[in-house]
């Protein structure tokens, strides 16, 4: 699958996929992992705010949202809701470390849930689903 991921996402002109966590290691690793599928544009944010912003800004070339779900200024599960309100195609990725009720989001559209920690494997299956 990572293969996959790496032949037919990757490098694609004008595509960026944001990461949204609170905490900069965290943030880093998904980067390394999302270079290692090969992908190059990669945006970051630290809270959902933020994430919105960045959103707003280049949503269209954004194809994919990798955010944790338990941040200050606001998390994940509410940056779901006004993401897919500006964009109800936007394809995204909540991540938690904690239990967390996915059932609702899925239904409304969440294209992906991983727990953390997780492998390159695992994360890289993740992305692959979501995406697709």
């Amino acid at each position: 699958m990572e293969a996959y991921v790496k032949l037919f996402f990757a490098n694609r002109p004008n595509t960026s996929i944001l990461v949204v966590d609170d905490e900069v290691a965290n943030r880093k690793l998904f980067a390394v992992c999302l270079k290692e599928l090969g992908f190059s544009t990669i945006l970051m944010a630290s809270n959902g705010k933020e994430a919105l912003d960045t959103f707003n800004q280049q949503k269209d070339e954004i194809i994919l949202v990798v955010s944790d779900i338990q941040m200050p200024v606001m998390g994940g599960d509410e940056l779901f809701w006004h993401l897919k309100s500006r964009k109800e195609t936007v394809r995204i990725l909540l991540c938690s470390g904690n239990g967390f009720g996915a059932d609702e989001f899925l239904k409304a559209g969440l294209n992906g849930f991983l727990c953390k920690p997780f492998t390159l494997k695992q994360f890289s299956l993740a992305v692959a689903n979501a995406l697709i």
